[in-house]
């Protein structure tokens, strides 16, 4: 089974995309959540005292909700096949 840290290697690789640490721990933390949960903070405007708290800037927010996601979503389908 795929780590949460082999999907996101795997996202960066095709997408470029690499979060800070600051995000990629809140990407980790914003994990815990449920898929209902992440899929409407995508369609939210960033939480600017996550964003505060810590130190990620509203792009780096949405990035690290959108990694959380697709790593849950991941995770979902894997488990099923």
């Amino acid at each position: 089974m795929k780590t949460m840290i082999d999907i996101q290697q795997e996202d960066e690789m095709k997408t470029g995309d690499v979060l800070g640490y600051n995000a990629r721990r809140f990407a980790d933390a914003c994990y815990t959540n449920s898929l209902d949960e992440l899929r409407a903070a995508v369609t939210e405007a960033p939480d600017l005292v996550d964003c505060r708290e810590w130190s990620i800037t509203p792009d780096e927010w949405r990035a690290a909700i959108e990694t959380a996601l697709r790593e849950r979503i991941a995770i979902v389908q894997t488990a099923r096949n």
